[in-house]
């Protein structure tokens, strides 16, 4: 019985041995027929991003109000603001530079003396206007004008009180986007004139005048 019994063990063994060989042998070639199947890598060509031009030009309209003192023989003040409104025109050859032309006109609006129809100061001046913050939103832009200043005033049949002469500014101006290409835009500039406003009736005390301005900006 023993012996019997050895026999189906050593025959079960010699089964179990040559099912692991024929399994083992088998795996291999399976492994040929079946792959993991690996998606190819597909490169998609950049296309050239064209860059949108900006605008070349630009107009603006916008209230002033500027400070400086005039006064009489006997320094009473005769008046210390003036305001009115600047028409702009530029055109930008450089991204961050533009060049124009302004016309300014601001009347006196708290003068004492009812015997004067008007006090007014009207200027055409060149423009350029640079950008300090390229990359902000608003942005910051440098303002230089320079130009010529007509100073009239209207008192009876007097005719030698008007006069003209030359000034330059300085001052910046900060755009705040509304809508596609419409801006508005805060200005202050300090305006210097080479030759003060003098006559028998009043003068101006300082070649300096403070100018504020808020506009309305479009670009095409």
């Amino acid at each position: 019985m023993d012996i019997l019994k050895r026999g189906k063990i050593s025959h079960l063994l010699i089964c179990a041995l040559l099912g692991g060989c024929a399994f083992a042998l088998a795996s291999p070639a399976q492994a040929q027929i079946y792959r993991v199947a690996r998606p190819n890598p597909t490169f998609e060509e950049d296309t050239p991003c064209k860059e949108k031009t900006p605008p070349k030009w630009e107009v603006a309209a916008a209230g002033a109000m500027s400070y400086g003192k005039l006064s009489d023989a006997m320094g009473y003040t005769a008046s210390r603001r003036m305001v009115g409104g600047n028409v702009q025109g530029f055109f930008r050859p450089w991204d961050n530079l533009a060049v124009g032309v302004e016309w300014s006109r601001q009347e006196s609006k708290d003068t004492a003396w009812p015997v004067l129809e008007y006090i007014e100061k009207e200027s055409v001046s060149a423009l350029v206007k640079y950008t300090l913050t390229p990359d902000t939103t608003p942005k910051l832009y440098l303002i230089l004008s320079g130009g010529k200043v007509r100073n009239r005033t209207k008192y009876g049949s007097a005719s030698n009180l008007n006069d003209s002469s030359y000034g330059v500014g300085g001052g910046v101006l900060l755009e705040i986007p509304l809508y596609n290409a419409l801006k508005m835009g805060a200005e202050y500039r300090l305006n210097y004139q080479f030759s003060p406003w003098k006559n028998f009736l009043f003068q101006e005390k300082s070649r300096f005048r403070h100018q504020v301005s808020i506009g309305l900006h479009c670009l095409f």
